[in-house]
């Protein structure tokens, strides 16, 4: 029973986000660079890729010195075209063959401070790398995913592993625990049902609706506070307080309504 409440509102999710939204315009964006499948990739196309993305996610690997250039160099020593490293991606996910392969390229570090020292490893450009690669079917490190995680995992009481405090590998072989234990069996929807729920309980509703859905709402209410943070809590309580008025209905789509109440349990 409970995995079938956890796949329908995966479901939910998933429509929500593949309407006119912000957040599928810029994935799409995205996607057009992976299109077309290279039989060879050299160290440009993949910088252009990485520094794609890493702008649209705000990764914040261009403030690293090199750090761009680091992991196209490294995902070069893996394979040098599309195919090849989409093969190696899906043994990894599918049988765990290329978990030596994937760990040398995920626990490094990339990227210099001013004193020429490697500081940060790149989880989260990485994984969203792999994820545009591989038709969006590998699990991304994100911090909205990361906090859902565990709510999910209490709120259904799901036998899966915690996450670990500090990145390693674990973290991916805990999401292919919750794709397999939630029966949902598809990275992408796993991904937007994560994070829309993360994107919902901060309040952020920007990327979910379009530009005059986004104003519609706002408009409406009165804001006490300036500071990002205060503002997305006052949003949300908006919401909260007003999840059955007319005002919202008009706003947001019956399924958002629906999933809205499921975050907030209203």
């Amino acid at each position: 029973m409970k995995n079938q409440e956890i796949k329908y509102y995966s479901k939910i999710s998933k429509n929500i986000l593949e309407k006119k939204t912000k957040y599928l315009k810029d994935k799409m964006l995205i996607k057009k660079l992976f299109n077309t499948e290279l039989d060879t990739i050299d160290l440009d196309i993949l910088m252009f890729r990485l520094t794609i993305i890493d702008s649209y996610y705000s990764t914040q690997m261009n403030k690293r010195f090199f750090g761009i250039e680091d992991i196209a160099e490294n995902i070069l020593l893996i394979s040098k075209s599309d195919k090849d490293l989409k093969l190696k991606v899906n043994n990894y996910l599918y049988d765990s063959e290329e978990q030596d392969l994937l760990r040398s390229l995920f626990e490094q570090k990339y990227g210099y401070n001013k004193k020429g020292i490697k500081e940060k490893r790149a989880p989260s450009l990485i994984s969203k790398y792999l994820y545009f690669l591989n038709d969006f079917n590998f699990p991304i490190y994100d911090t909205l995913v990361k906090k859902s995680y565990p709510i999910i995992k209490a709120k259904f009481n799901l036998d899966i592993p915690n996450l670990p405090n500090q990145f390693s590998m674990k973290y991916f072989d805990a999401f292919k625990e919750l794709n397999k234990e939630s029966e949902i069996n598809n990275f992408n929807e796993l991904d937007n049902f994560l994070w829309l729920y993360g994107k919902l309980i901060k309040g952020s509703f920007s990327l979910i609706l379009d530009k005059n859905g986004y104003l519609s709402l706002v408009k409406n209410i009165k804001f006490k506070k300036s500071k990002s943070t205060d503002i997305d809590d006052e949003i949300r309580e908006y919401i909260k307080e007003n999840i059955n008025s007319k005002i919202i209905e008009e706003i947001f789509s019956i399924g958002m309504v629906e999933f809205i109440k499921f975050c907030f349990n209203l």
